[in-house]
């Protein structure tokens, strides 16, 4: 039992120690794409994946077609890219609603470890069968669901978006759909079942209180 409640304390503080660093990479984010300071006034960023019509190509030249904004890619088949703008009026739609789901994939995964943080922190305390572990278990679950998709989103606009700034000479880029995009789906379904094992638990705990 010692080791037990050991475990979940640690636990619980690793997911401390998480949500800080949650927190400030959210912030580092903001200051990143969003400084004063900066060359640009927004940065839009998604992982890519590039197809080459020839194996033999040793670097990826980036012709930027307008120079209102920077365009730049990592020299990898699975690469990063980003799309600098100098001004907030060449800002795009497709560049805004990428920008705003990547602030909320940012924001519902503080919202995912704070909820969980304090499912942890109910089980430190040993109340396990507390009702509002159901409602948290529950946004967790929607989170999961929710993130996949619009991951999903930004990167069908993504690829457009890039093509529509620059050029990549005997490539091409696009994203790689595959079965994984839907994992987030299996989870919540498991995770909606844990909540029914809560419920039921705190079904039996209840009608014991009411025996005794």
């Amino acid at each position: 039992m010692k080791t037990k409640k050991l475990f979940i304390t640690g636990l619980y503080w690793l997911f401390i120690v998480g949500f800080v660093m949650q927190i400030v990479a959210v912030g580092w984010y903001f200051y990143m794409v969003l400084s004063p300071k900066s060359a640009s006034v927004l940065y839009i960023h998604s992982d890519v994946r590039l197809f080459s019509d020839s194996n033999l190509t040793l670097s990826i030249p980036v012709i930027n077609k307008d120079s209102i904004v920077e365009v730049g890619i990592g020299q990898k088949r699975l690469a990063g890219s980003g799309i600098f703008y100098k001004n907030y009026k060449d800002v795009s739609l497709k560049a805004a609603v990428i920008f705003f789901l990547n602030v909320v994939q940012y924001l519902i995964w503080l919202v995912f470890t704070w909820q969980l943080l304090k499912v942890l922190k109910s089980l430190k305390q040993s109340q396990i069968f507390d009702k509002r572990n159901i409602w948290r278990l529950r946004i967790v679950a929607f989170i999961v669901g929710l993130a996949p998709i619009l991951e999903l989103i930004r990167n069908i606009i993504y690829p457009s978006l890039f093509n529509e700034n620059a050029v990549l000479p005997h490539h091409r880029i696009a994203y790689y759909y595959d079965a994984s995009m839907f994992e987030g789906l299996f989870y919540m379904v498991i995770i909606l079942l844990i909540v029914e094992i809560f419920k039921y638990g705190i079904t039996l705990k209840e009608e014991q209180d009411l025996t005794i």
